[in-house]
């Protein structure tokens, strides 16, 4: 399987990806192709749904339209870098050069033209994943009787209650842990 996943399945991690576009016939088709390449996918149609579902857990990847309505892709992804160091993929009918490279200056990981190709998609998706999981060690650290740390999920088991954590948070312990003493 895919490194980088947060979702548990059969002893498996599975990437969890969030799709946010306001075109429901291309947020099904989206999420349909990658549900049947083994990703974990949840949807919203707009920026404050997407803000909804963040706070039930952390995905590993965003896809983000830039054109929705209340709340722009480039709104939302700001919002979301503010909170934590999420990859993020912008996905746009915008072919705009200075618009792309501003997007991958200041929030994106990678910018993908509407059209897609999926096959490409795909492959972008997997290298972000890929580049990402290989700083995660998929073992859980257990820090004390009390301290488990899932760093592969982003999750903290403390005195018996899961805690999510976001990225920025799962990686800073990482570090404290990995430099105990």
């Amino acid at each position: 399987m895919l490194s980088g996943g947060s979702a548990a399945r059969g002893g498996e991690t599975t990437p969890r990806i969030l799709i946010v576009d306001d075109a429901p016939n291309l947020l099904v088709l989206l999420a349909d192709q990658l549900r049947a390449d083994g990703f974990d996918i949840q949807t919203a149609r707009d920026g404050d749904e997407a803000l909804r579902r963040l706070k039930s857990g952390w995905p590993d990847l965003l896809i983000i339209d830039m054109m929705m309505p209340r709340m722009d892709g480039l709104t939302l992804a700001r919002e979301i870098k503010g909170r934590a160091d999420l990859p993020i993929i912008v996905l746009s009918a915008i072919d705009a050069g200075d618009s792309k490279a501003d997007l991958l200056e200041e929030v994106a990981e990678d910018y993908v033209t509407k059209p897609y190709h999926y096959p490409e998609l795909r492959a972008r998706i997997n290298r972000i994943l890929r580049r990402l999981g290989d700083k995660v060690p998929r073992q859980s650290l257990v820090l004390g009787a009390n301290l488990t740390l899932d760093l592969h999920r982003r999750e903290a088991t403390v005195a018996g209650e899961v805690v999510q954590l976001t990225p920025t948070e799962s990686r800073l312990l990482y570090a404290l842990a990995a430099n105990l003493g």
